[in-house]
């Protein structure tokens, strides 16, 4: 089981609370690192 929890900036400025828990070998602590900075370029609103 692996987890990263936290807040991120987006590329527009907005703030986002996210968690994301995975239970897989796949999803180690760098799979999950990489989702979250997919999150903080995503400009989404």
């Amino acid at each position: 089981m692996s987890t990263l929890a936290g807040t991120i900036r987006d590329r527009d400025g907005h703030t986002f609370a996210f968690a994301f828990m995975a239970n897989s070998p796949a999803a180690s602590g760098h799979a999950l690192d990489t989702l979250a900075a997919a999150l903080s370029r995503c400009g989404c609103t």
